[in-house]
């Protein structure tokens, strides 16, 4: 096997277990090589300087690249100049006038406000609320009392005066309906009442 790496022109790296055989192309080692007749090993890094005989990459013959410009898509520009930009256009300059959108702008000391009033405290009004002394009156008796702001313009429930007798017995008919179907206490006992009939009808 020595003598096989003597009479050829290429370079060995010496492995463990094998021979790899290394044979660098174009490369100004090989004419060192050749001229002192003798075998020596490479460095390593001097092929990576080194470019490969073919490219692993596909390279596209003549006639594919000119198909693939073929392909692509053209424009006939001076067409599309005589259509969309004629010298004598009259249309498309159309303005259409609108009024501005309704919105304040915004502006920095607008911000700058709004942080100040954060800062600010806050007023609150107690116009309407309850009277301290009529309160306390009414903890002392028992009774309790409605602010004057609450309860006003509110349509009271309990004032059947308008309503027809048919009204009214349409709306106790709804509500009689209404309280048995959201009684989920009720359905539940009935369910219970189901499955134990069930299961001693299967006994």
């Amino acid at each position: 096997m020595d003598d096989d790496r003597e009479d050829s022109d290429d370079a060995y790296f010496l492995v463990p277990s094998e021979h790899v055989k290394l044979k660098p192309k174009n490369s100004v080692m090989d004419d060192d090589h050749e001229a002192s007749g003798g075998t020596h090993l490479l460095d390593p890094s001097e092929y990576l300087k080194l470019k490969p005989k073919k490219s692993i990459l596909k390279q596209p013959s003549a006639e594919e690249s000119k198909r693939i410009a073929e392909d692509r898509a053209h424009f006939d520009e001076m067409n599309i100049i005589a259509t969309h930009h004629p010298a004598d256009k009259d249309y498309g300059h159309m303005k259409i006038e609108e009024p501005k959108t309704p919105y304040h702008g915004y502006s920095d000391s607008e911000d700058d406000a709004d942080i100040h009033a954060t800062k600010a405290p806050r007023r609150v009004s107690l116009v309407g609320a309850v009277d301290p002394v009529k309160l306390a009156e009414s903890i002392e008796a028992g009774t309790s009392i409605q602010p004057s702001c609450l309860g006003k313009n509110l349509p009271d429930d309990d004032s059947e005066i308008e309503l027809t007798p048919e009204q009214i017995a349409h709306k106790c008919e709804f509500e009689k309906k209404r309280k048995m179907h959201y009684n989920e206490g009720a359905a539940l006992l009935r369910a219970r009442e189901l499955l134990a009939k069930d299961e001693e009808s299967m006994e």
